[in-house]
Formats: structure tokens, sequence, C-alpha cells
């Protein structure tokens, strides 16, 4: 054999080799990816059973049933908690805390280990006793297994019979870095100029496993008896009333108050506040002590949300026609705060300007949402915490009905005239439009969504949990009575009071109210598949014809109806009406393509589909019916027979339409034009949303000119009617404010120069512009600057890092983001990362507000992408509001490049967290905007150059 042959099988041989190993290190490392064998530890060795601080990523795929216990995502059931004993005890000064609690569990079958909830903790005791005999359990191992943020507890030598044991943990936990578990936080006391600290928790979805070892999961629901040590000038609120306050034996110089056994409720719910606050205090009608607290400086802020919450406190126990069942309701504001508000029971938690109102500095608007989150949060004391959510995919049972109870609640409120909210158009501008708009993409999510991980649970606290959720309960309410609808909920809450439901629960009682209507195969085509129906409806004579069809704001593409249990049909209660004196009627879809009736109503009246808006779907008339509607709102509404809710479902179906090239753009300019001389607020809103969002889209097109000259024609007869006049009602207040931000983002000169004028006025004296017009002031006052406009922004942050108000701060804040000047933008966003000048829960405001500019676009998304992984850091992955960012950033994106960037950073960091699902939203919005502009831009420039 010569050399050269037997180096070719030389070779050969290497090769085979070389392929062998590969691919047995390819089988070694795919078997390493399944979870470990956790170290197990026995009791003395507890110091490296110690969690440390990572981020953590979740595994979405569901979970093999050949996977151990503690490798499952959902807790098993063979150990379930009844009572705590929680005692904390905080430092603020090393910013920790030390904590001993006392699970009280029943084994319902024979088990060898218990699983508890326990993240981002140091565990330095466990013992296992048996609750009737005292024994304690031993050996005792127990490990922790982070991944999926658990403490296993094993008895190593004998299987745990059934009966009732004591699980007793202690360990040590961190209160700084952090807006969720039990944290701290820091405020200046104006009256004293020194910085005060206080611990605050917030536990919901799964944080509560962050403060103490426990079953994380809201069916798992226990009573609690909390005890906090604490210095004895500081005062600590938990959800019940206080049972006892002595001198601490653990800690001397210190007290430890030890509050009153709580009702049976969910671990989220639980909550911890030490601090120095003041209370302002008034009695409910069963003469309950109802408590605002506050900051000593702000206490005089308190009055508004006490007066409102107790009022509607009162009336929710009238209708609900079951008493508030704590001793006690307290609402508290804190300066530092990752959500608008917190239901914990009997102590709701609130961002402290969501709750405060400072009539100086708080606009008309701000003050009805501050009793709007009241009146939420005070319906979760029923809805949520008095009946919870079997599992986290029926959120909406918990925050549909809050959104929707909150508008009773304000209903009952004199100043705001709501009496007949229903056919009013704020709860459609709210919640109904708004959830229209999100839910018409193809990578949106039904109603109940199943979810498994801490960041899917995360990501689905949103419009469609929330006013999608409300919309289908008033829907719901519509087409089976008031009276019926508010039986079946009686009987709902009696029913699983102090225990858990799932929306099947719901139909199944509403269906005993009214059994001539199956509501569960009614009501499953709205809350099992995502999107919503757009039915087209035309007359031929006496006859009715009616299509129904999925919505889609990008009509080009065709949804899988094989992702739906109904194909993308719904069961619609199609109501119509004819005329100021017509019968409201009813005509069923019961998951049909297409169907006809006969009704003899005279061919020449405007007859109105979906009366009030009060179903879930939009309406497309054939154009001579559009025509007759668009010209009966040119004249006197009063006599046109329709509601200002019916008004603005007219002009909001007619944007939307349009926009996705359904209907032709001259049925909504033709509402615009007619309604731009009614001084409705409500019409004004629709109208600016729509106009705003085309406009965003068309910066670099030929047909923005156009708009604009449009827009300012419609605008500005109304802004020199409305003008700058501190006056009015709370009507004409939210029209004044709608008039003068569309103006002035108009760039009309002379809004521009008042609102820099009144901003100047404003840094010399605050008290010389008014709460309504400060808004507008403080979003256009430096566009108005000119080349004094770097000067001014300076003066603005000199004020802002000073400024004691956290309203005013807030306004300063949006200030700052709209300068023109590239570098300030720059400083603005870079300061986030800075603490003492921008808190942590506004870091997410101040990259959103900037990229609102249309400077600070592109600075925005460029400065996310090159601090993704210092944003990661400080909010981590499971933040829902860093994971929602990335649709706000990217929502004018309207080239191929632009598109490509961000498939580039998804690429790059494909951990998303709770954005996972806004990423994959970001992307078809982007999508569709190229589409947009390709196949609208013409036909609108058409349009624009006719009106």
């Amino acid at each position: 054999m010569d050399d050269r042959r037997k180096c070719m099988i030389l070779a050969i041989l290497c090769l085979v080799l070389a392929t062998i190993v590969i691919a047995l290190t390819s089988a070694l490392a795919a078997k390493s990816t399944f979870p470990p064998e956790p170290q197990k530890q026995t009791q003395p060795q507890s110091s490296t059973a110690e969690q440390t601080s990572t981020s953590h990523s979740y595994s979405t795929t569901p979970t093999p049933a050949a996977l151990l216990p503690w490798q499952q995502i959902r807790l098993p059931r063979e150990v379930v908690p009844y009572h705590y004993d929680i005692h904390l005890i905080p430092d603020f000064v090393e910013g920790s805390f030390k904590g001993i609690v006392d699970i009280h569990i029943r084994v319902l079958s024979s088990t060898d280990h218990v699983i508890v909830h326990f993240a981002y903790l140091n565990v330095t005791i466990v013992t296992l006793k048996n609750s009737e005999t005292s024994d304690e359990v031993k050996p005792l191992n127990y490990f922790v297994y982070e991944q999926n943020e658990v403490l296993v507890v094993e008895s190593s030598s004998r299987t745990l019979s059934t009966g009732n044991y004591t699980l007793h943990v202690e360990y040590k936990g961190s209160l700084v870095d952090s807006l969720v578990g039990f944290y701290r936080s820091s405020y200046v006391d104006t009256i004293t100029n020194s910085t005060r600290y206080m611990a605050a928790s917030k536990f919901e979805p799964t944080y509560a496993r962050r403060a103490f070892p426990c079953f994380d999961e809201p069916a798992l629901k226990a009573t609690f008896r909390i005890q906090l040590t604490h210095q004895p000038q500081m005062t600590a609120l938990s959800n019940m009333n206080v049972e006892s306050k002595s001198p601490s034996k653990i800690l001397p110089g210190s007290t430890e108050t030890t509050f009153n056994t709580s009702v049976t409720m969910s671990t989220y719910l639980v909550v911890f506040v030490i601090s120095e606050f003041n209370y302002t205090e008034t009695l409910t009608s069963s003469k309950k002590p109802f408590r605002v607290y506050s900051r000593p400086d702000q206490i005089n802020s308190t009055h508004y949300a006490l007066d409102v919450g107790v009022h509607i406190l009162n009336y929710y126990e009238q209708y609900f026609n079951i008493s508030y069942p704590l001793p006690k309701q307290d609402l508290i504001g804190i300066p530092d705060f990752v959500t608008g508000a917190m239901e914990n029971w009997g102590l709701i938690t609130f961002y402290e300007t969501v709750l405060l109102y400072d009539e100086k500095n708080v606009a008309s608007s701000k003050k009805r949402n501050i009793a709007r989150t009241t009146a939420h949060e005070l319906t979760h004391q029923w809805f949520g915490n008095l009946v919870t959510m079997d599992w986290w995919d029926d959120l909406w049972l918990n925050e549909g009905f809050a959104t929707f109870f909150a508008y009773e609640g304000m209903a009952q409120l004199d100043e705001l005239n709501w009496k007949n909210w229903r056919k009013s158009a704020d709860f459609l501008l709210d919640n109904l439009h708004p959830s229209l708009q999100h839910d018409s993409s193809l990578s949106s999510h039904p109603i109940i969504q199943p979810v498994h991980h801490p960041d899917e649970i995360t990501s689905i606290f949103d419009l469609i949990s929330y006013s999608k959720g409300a919309s289908v309960i008033r829907m719901l309410e519509a087409f089976i009575g008031q009276d019926l609808f508010k039986k079946g909920l009686h009987k709902y809450l009696n029913r699983f009071a102090y225990s858990n439901a799932k929306t099947q629960d719901l139909w199944d009682v509403m269906s005993s109210e009214n059994p001539s209507i199956n509501v569960t195969k009614v009501m499953d085509t709205w809350t099992k598949q995502m999107g919503y129906p757009v039915v087209y409806v035309e007359k031929q004579g006496n006859k009715f014809i009616a299509n129904q069809t999925r919505f889609l704001e990008d009509i080009t593409l065709t949804p899988d109806e094989s992702e739906s249990p109904y194909n993308y049909l719904w069961e619609i209660p199609l109501t119509y009406k004819q005329g100021i004196n017509g019968q409201v009627k009813t005509q069923w879809m019961h998951m049909e393509r297409q169907i006809s009736w006969e009704d003899t109503l005279p061919q020449d009246e405007i007859i109105k589909f979906n009366v009030d808006q009060t179903g879930v779907y939009r309406v497309n008339y054939h154009i001579n019916m559009w025509n007759r509607l668009a010209n009966a709102t040119c004249g006197n509404l009063s006599v046109s027979g329709l509601s200002m809710a019916d008004i603005t479902n007219l002009i909001d179906d007619s944007f939307s339409l349009f926009y996705n090239g359904m209907l032709t753009p001259a049925i909504f300019f033709k509402f615009c034009t007619c309604l731009s001389k009614q001084d409705h607020y409500e019409t004004w809103s629709v109208i600016s949303n729509g106009l705003g969002s085309i406009s965003n889209l068309l910066e670099n097109s030929p047909a923005f000119s156009l708009l604009r000259k449009f827009s300012l024609n419609l605008v500005t007869p109304m802004y020199e009617k409305v003008n700058w006049t501190d006056n009015g009602t709370y009507r004409q207040k939210r029209l004044q404010g709608i008039i003068l931000d569309d103006t002035c983002a108009l760039d009309y000169a002379p809004c521009l120069e008042e609102a820099y004028t009144r901003l100047v006025q404003w840094l010399k004296d605050s008290n010389s512009v008014a709460a309504d017009l400060q808004g507008v002031v403080f979003m256009y006052g430096l566009r108005g600057a000119g080349a004094n406009s770097a000067l001014l922004w300076e003066e603005i942050w000199s004020r802002y890092l000073i400024e004691p108000s956290p309203q005013i701060k807030n306004n300063l804040l949006d200030c700052l983001a709209t300068t023109s000047r590239p570098w300030l933008l720059k400083r603005l966003l870079e300061s986030i990362f800075n603490e003492s000048e921008i808190r942590s829960q506004s870091a997410i405001k101040v990259i959103s507000s900037v990229s609102a500019n249309p400077v600070g676009e592109l600075i925005a998304w460029n400065f996310y992408r090159a601090n993704w992984e210092r944003l990661v850091n400080k909010l981590t992955l499971n933040d829902r509001n860093l994971g929602k960012l990335i649709k706000s950033l990217t929502s004018g994106f309207t080239t191929e490049i632009s598109l490509l960037e961000m498939m580039d950073f998804f690429r790059k960091y494909p951990e998303a967290g709770a954005g996972t699902r806004p990423r994959l939203q970001a992307t078809e919005q982007v999508k569709a905007n190229i589409k947009w502009i390709e196949l609208r831009q013409k036909e609108l420039i058409a349009q624009l150059q006719k009106t």
C-alpha cells in the first residue's frame, strides 16, 4: 500500500472518529439541559442553600409529567396551607430584613416532601413538626430549586402521613433594588427637610415568595397573622387592624406591632407597610374606619380620595348586597410604586400621584382618574379578594369586573353627572375603543389565556384582561338585562365567597338566572378566541342582510382559523334602532357567516346598529346607510336619535374601517367636518385620536402637509372659542384640554407662544397657571421657546430635582422630554440610571416620553437597544412595563430598515420575559405600517385634496 493511500485511509478514520466524538458530545449536551437533581442539605448545612439574586428566564414549554415535583411549574396538591404566622424585622440602614414564618399545612395524601415558593431569600433554619404531637420530623433535608423559585423540604427517613404539620423557616432578604416583594422606599420630608425611609410591599402576581416562603398560587388560600418589628416612631400597617403593640423582645428599643388574624385570602393580597405617614379618617355607613395615608407634607391632598372612597365603598355594599368583611379600609400613597395601585385586602396601595389630589396642580381629567382608580381597587375587595380567580388564566374575572364597576362607582359621584353612564361615551373612550384597536392583530390573545410561568402571567395584565374583559361584561349585562345581571352577581359572590372561581362558574350562575339564553355558548365565543367581528349590514327593501368576519387592522393578513375553537365566528347580539323614537331591536347571529331578516322600516330614515355600542364588534354599513348617518351628525344632534355613545362609535368605526381599507376615507372625514363644529369633548377625543394616529405615520410623506392643513382648519375655530380661560364645567375643561393640546401639537404659533409665556410665568410663580392648563403648558412651553429652549430646559431640570410635589414633578418630567435639543434628550435618558435624579418607576415613562417627541424617536430607540442589559438589570425581564415598552417605541416605524433593526435586536437578545408577546405585536404593527403607507397613502392624498 503506497503512502498516499495510507494517508487517505488515515484521514477517513480520523473523520469518522471526529464525527463520533461530536455526536457523543451533542448527546451529552442535550442530556445536560434536563434540570439536574439539586444538591440536598441536612439541617445544619443551611448556608449552602442560600439563593442568589440572579435574574431568571423561564421555559414556556408545558411541564412533562415525568419531571420531579419541584421541576413542575405548579405546586403539587398533596400539601396545602391553612394558616401563616409571619414575623418580619426590616433594617432600613442595611437595606435588609429578617423573617420568621410558621406555615401551618395539611398533608392530604402521603408524601415525602413539602414544596413552597421561595425567591431571592437566604434560608437559615428549616424545621417541620407534626402539629398534633409536636414531634419534629428528623432527619430533614432541604434545598432551593432556583429555576422554579421553590424551597423543597424532604423527610429522608419516612413518608409524611396525612395530618397537620407546621413548617418553620427563618431567612434573610433584601429591601433594596426592587419595587416588588418587600422593599424600601424613600422621600424627602419638606417639613423637616430630611430623607425618610419606609418599607412597602407589592406581591401580585408572584412576588409574595420574595418576602416569605409561601404557597404562592391564588387558589391556595389561608389565614394570616402578621407581626412587624419597627422603630417606635413609625407606624406599621397590614391587611387587618392592630391587635397589640409592645416593646420588641428580639430587637431592644424597637416596637412589635401584631395584627389580628386575617380572613381567608390568597398570598398576593397580603401587604406590609412601615412608615411615618399621617392619615385622614372617616367612617363607613357600617361604622368601620376608612383612612387615607400619605407622607406628612401631602396630607392635605388626601381629602378627595377619602370623600369619594367612602362614598363608593358604601354604594358597593348596597349593590353587591354583601357587607365589606374586614374591620377597616385603608388607602395609602407610596412614593415608589411599580404600578398605579394594588388592591391588597384592607390596605390598598397606590403610587402617590394616582391617589393624591392637589387642586392647584391636578387637572380635572386626572381628578377623575383618581376617582376611577379608587373605585377600581375598591371593586376588587369583592371581585378578586372575596372571590378570586382559580388561576391566572382567568385574571379577567378580577380585572374585567373591577374595570367595569369602576364606572358604576363613579356614577354615584354627583360632580361627574354620570348617572346614565351606560349611554355616555367615557367607558368607550377609556376601554372599548382602545381594546378593539389592541385586539385587531394576529398576535393578540383570548381573554381566557393559558399561562404557566411568572413572565407569562405578568404579560396578560393588559388591555385584553382589563378593558376587553370589562367590555364583554357590559355586553352581557345589556343582553340579559340589568336586573338579572345583578341577581346573578349576588349569587356568584355568595357561592364563591372566600374561595375561588373559574369563568365557567360565572356562566353557570348567569344561565341559572336567565335560562332562555345559553350564556356559556354565547360568551365562550368572546372569551376563548382572540379578536372580534365586523358586521357588514345592508338593506334591500324590507330585508336586512348581515355578514360577520374577523376584523383585522391589516386586511391583507389571513387568520388561521384552526387557532380558534369557533373558526373566528361569534354569537353576536346585533342590536339596532331607527330614529329618535325607535325601539331597540335585537337580531342574534348564532356563529353564522350571514343572516337575513325582514323589518318594515322607512327607507329614508337613519338606522343605527350596535346601539350605544354595547356590543364588542364593529359595524360596516352599505355606503348609502353610512351617508345618512354622517348627514345626521351635521345637524342638531338632539333630534338625530343618536346617543353620545352612538356618535363616538360611528366616528371610531368609520376611522378604523378606512384605516384597514374596508371603507372610503370620505365618511370619516365627513364626520370630522360635521362634528368639529360641536363642543363635545367625547367626539373631539375620537377625532383627535384618529387624525393623530395617521399623522404619526406620515411625517415623511407628501400627505403630511395636507393632513396638517386639514387638521388646523378643523381645530383653530374651536381654539379661538375655548381659549386659555380657566373656568367652566368638567366637560368644558375636558374639551379645552383636547383642543389646546391638538392646536399646539400642530405647531400653531399663537398656541406655542402662549404655552411658552405661561411656562416662564409658572417658573416665577407656580400659582400663575391653573391646574387644567398645566398639562398643555408643560408639554408645549419648551417647543415655543425657540433659541431660549436650552437655557429654559436647564432651569426646568434644576426645578425638577428639588420639587417636593409628586404631581408637579411628573409634569416637569413630561416637559423635559419635549425639548428639540438631541443632547438634552440623551442626558435625560441617561439620568434614569441615577436613582437620586429619576426614580425607578419613572424610567419607562421617560423613555416613552422621549420617543413620543419627533426629535427623540430615534434617540430613544437607539438608547433602548444600547442599554438593554442595563434596563433589565434595573427593572428585570419580568417587569411588564419594560415588556410593553417595545410597542410604544416602534409604533411609528414605517420602513424596512427599522424593521430589520428590530429583528436584529430580537436575535441579539432573544430572552424577552414579559415582553415576549409585545415583541410579536410590535413586529406585526410595523409590518402593517409599512403596508399601510404603500396601500392607503394615495387614497388619503386624493381625499385630502378634495376636502
